[in-house]
């Protein structure tokens, strides 16, 4: 029982450590783009006359990062946003501490 638990622990860590490193490199050049969350709607909207940037860019909250694409973490359920205008994606939501600097 002792060897499955620290078993158990060791893959978990292991692959959120993997995926924390991967998503790090694809989103550290990418621009940012601040968003305004309602979490009692789960909607997001960006700020009046904000123009989106060419290339790669990523949504951020106070404390997430969020993506246009599922990413796969395990362990990590993302929030899911809905835009508020209707004419936005759906975006998913992954706390910033994946994100490391």
């Amino acid at each position: 029982m002792k060897k499955m638990m620290i078993g158990s622990f060791v893959a978990v860590f292991a692959a959120t450590s993997f995926a924390e490193h991967l998503i790090n490199t694809d989103t550290n050049t990418w621009k940012n783009i601040p968003i305004i969350v309602d979490k009692n709607k789960n909607t997001y909207t960006t700020s009046d006359g904000f123009l989106m940037p060419e290339g790669d860019y990523y949504y951020s909250y106070s404390g997430y990062r969020c993506l246009k694409d599922k990413t796969d973490l395990k362990g990590v359920k993302p929030v899911l946003l809905k835009a508020l205008n209707r004419k936005g994606v759906v975006i998913y939501c992954y706390p910033e501490k994946y994100y490391k600097k």
